[in-house]
């Protein structure tokens, strides 16, 4: 509030704050009468006061009710009561798109906001048309100059489902300032943001069950165009396909079979959640899981992604859960990954790393790419492995983009999580467990993986800290990728593989794939 009335006055407007409650007549009166007196004149009034405490009809208490109906409405009346309408050249209201069409766990706020909407159609009339009266039915706003907006996650999803969009700061600020200056304007209520409206005008009073489904649209580099559905609690699907032949599939091959890496299922969490709340950053994904392994026999399947949104949330950030599943089966779906992730308005702020020697063991990156591992061009990002030991091991690495990976990709498409950075800290634990256990270790787990710069520096150098586990066959580390300054740029916490000696089978396996590949296209 205080940035806010330092911005005005340094744009040249002289500001004077007041506080006081809008639903308290004595005070509210007062207020005006000393305006009045002070000035002369009131020739606008903009009503934005509100109170938002959304709950479902059967928790809610009176008081609850009260306080959200009677600020905006109270508010509202005793405005009209007391103003001077003969100065007035504007009167406007902040109201809102819920009071429109109506919104789950919003039913004292929409009644706020659409009695406001009554109230001044009729104050049209009673003001002789005189004054130009508008009642702005904003839809949800998103990040402001000064503040996070005030969009709740769960009020933001359930807007997100019908095609409704975050007003931006610039096209609110347009919208409002184009209404105040229009000539003639007989229209009261003006619905203002991006969403369907056409289509929920003709669909009101229409019962919806279960899936509301959306047009397709593209989701992000990994997802591609999908089909958008609503299901029961709020729960937001995004139902895509999965095709074989993209370049990081055919690079990832286990016993030549293409298996969805899990970096490439934690980066389809974030490209979900991106798209279901644009105005916020997934800034990590926490208890990323590994339930049932990916295998694209066929050249592609059908999967979905279901993200169940918090039923509150706050400016400081909120947590959706996530799970990646198959086509159902037996009227069941598979569930492959699940994860849950924290959106908040902006990143991190990282720690400086400091890095460890390794230095009882040497390896070059061609034998770890042509012996040891299993992982074709797309995956090899390792440039320099500086060491391993009993403890960890060092090594230099380089960022990828979407078009390394993705058939036809737009050249300006980003990760939000870099898939093959993540890759490289499972292929850095297989070459642990190779040289300290002769074994090969595959990932099943990421307590935490976060990321502190929107875009990642060409080269990272990865310090991979082993974690001491009693069991043998698993194997647990940290892993920090800083950039050249020493700056943590991307972690990934208690990252878990288990290791067998059984896959040792599959070191160098990408190199012969990528032979049988390059002779099958020269026979055709």
């Amino acid at each position: 509030m205080r940035s806010n009335i330092e911005d005005f006055k340094q744009r040249g407007a002289i500001v004077e704050y007041r506080s006081v409650d809008v639903t308290n007549e004595n005070d509210m009166h007062h207020l005006l009468s000393d305006v009045y007196k002070q000035y002369g004149r009131i020739d606008g009034v903009v009503h934005g006061a509100g109170i938002i405490e959304d709950k479902l009809l059967v928790d809610k208490k009176i008081d609850s009710w009260t306080r959200v109906v009677e600020t905006k409405v109270i508010g509202l009346l005793i405005l009209q009561k007391y103003l001077r309408f003969e100065s007035l050249k504007f009167f406007t209201v902040f109201s809102s798109v819920a009071g429109r069409y109506g919104n789950s766990g919003q039913s004292d706020y929409a009644t706020a906001n659409e009695i406001m909407n009554r109230l001044c159609c009729q104050l049209r009339i009673n003001w002789n048309n005189q004054i130009n009266i508008i009642a702005f039915c904003w839809g949800p706003w998103g990040q402001t100059k000064f503040g996070a907006g005030m969009v709740t996650a769960e009020t933001e999803a359930k807007f997100a489902k019908n095609g409704v969009r975050l007003v931006s700061v610039d096209i609110g600020h347009q919208l409002f300032k184009d209404e105040l200056l229009r000539i003639n304007n007989s229209d009261v209520e003006i619905i203002c943001g991006e969403g369907p409206w056409e289509k929920r005008e003709s669909s009101i009073g229409e019962i919806k069950q279960n899936c509301l489904a959306s047009d397709t649209s593209s989701i992000g580099p990994l997802i591609g165009r999908s089909e958008k559905s609503v299901l029961a609690r709020n729960n937001q699907s995004i139902n895509f396909h999965i095709d074989a032949k993209q370049n990081y599939l055919q690079h990832h091959r286990i016993d030549g079979i293409p298996v969805l890496p899990a970096a490439a299922a934690l980066e389809m969490f974030a490209e979900a959640a991106q798209h279901f709340w644009s105005g916020w950053k997934v800034v990590e994904i926490q208890n990323f899981c590994l339930l049932k392994g990916i295998e694209l026999k066929d050249d592609a399947r059908n999967f979905s992604i279901v993200i169940s949104p918090p039923p509150y949330g706050s400016s400081a950030g909120f947590e959706v859960n996530a799970i990646l599943q198959s086509e159902k089966k037996d009227s069941k779906p598979l569930i492959h990954y699940k994860s849950t992730l924290r959106l908040e308005q902006k990143l991190p702020h990282g720690i400086e790393q400091v890095n460890k020697l390794h230095a009882e063991k040497k390896l070059t990156v061609t034998k770890a790419y042509n012996e040891l591992l299993f992982h074709g061009p797309c995956f090899q990002v390792i440039e320099d492995i500086e060491g391993l030991s009993t403890n960890g091991a060092s090594a230099t690495v380089k960022t990828t983009r979407p078009v390394n990976w993705i058939i036809n990709a737009d050249k300006h498409d980003k990760w939000i999580f870099d898939p093959a950075i993540i890759d490289s800290a499972a292929q850095m634990g297989i070459l642990w467990t190779r040289n300290f256990r002769d074994e090969t270790a595959l990932p099943t787990k990421f307590g935490r993986v976060v990321r502190y710069q929107e875009t990642l520096p060409d080269q990272l150098y990865m310090e991979f800290e082993l974690i001491p586990s009693q069991d043998s066959n698993l194997l647990c580390a940290n892993v920090y990728f800083s950039d050249i300054a020493g700056q943590m740029v991307f972690l990934i916490e208690n990252m878990e593989c288990i290791s067998s000696k059984a896959l040792n089978r599959l070191g160098g396996s990408a190199r012969v794939t990528s032979k049988a590949i390059e002779l099958s296209s020269g026979e055709l």
